[in-house]
């Protein structure tokens, strides 16, 4: 499945509105675990894009892509922090940030509110656990205890976050 121009400038809003409502987004896996969320919660603009399972969880290529254009777009400034086995990057306001966040509709908006309320301050393995839960549960057809213990055992290093994840989709109602 292709997507369109409209659909690409949709993401890019969404994206600019997260880093405006959050004055600082740290990491890329936190940004495609809340676009994951977001989309699994109805936002329209997410849609049309498409997640697979990666190391990490769920991820869209597209997603990635994303933030790398609106990075090269100045719709929001991207800041690297590394050391020789590893980086990190945050994400926070640019020249055309609010421009783009302002396109976003009023209940795209509502849901990033809601998502940002419960997600906003997890440890990013708690929404790496989480969206891969979800994930499980609707790609593999798991009901909620059979997906946590095969996301537990893909990630066993997520397993001290897991009463953190089970709270978050409770809370999201996914």
């Amino acid at each position: 499945m292709s997507t369109t121009f409209q659909d690409q400038l949709g993401l890019a809003s969404v994206l600019a509105l997260l880093v405006t409502k959050t004055e600082k987004l740290s990491g890329r896996l936190r940004i495609q675990k809340l676009m994951y969320l977001l989309r699994q919660k109805g936002a329209k603009p997410l849609q049309p894009f498409y997640f697979d399972y990666h190391h990490y969880g769920p991820f869209s290529a597209e997603v990635a892509d994303a933030i790398k254009g609106a990075v090269r777009s100045k719709l929001i400034a991207e800041h690297e922090e590394s050391d020789e086995d590893w980086k990190r990057y945050e994400y926070t306001p640019d020249a055309r940030t609010a421009q783009y966040a302002a396109r976003v509709d009023e209940s795209t908006r509502a849901l990033v509110d809601q998502v940002l309320a419960v997600c906003g301050k997890a440890h990013w393995r708690t929404l790496e656990l989480a969206a891969t839960i979800d994930f499980l549960q609707r790609t593999d057809r798991l009901d909620r205890e059979a997906a946590t213990r095969e996301a537990l055992e893909r990630k066993p290093q997520c397993s001290r976050h897991e009463a953190d994840a089970r709270r978050l989709l409770d809370a999201l109602g996914l």
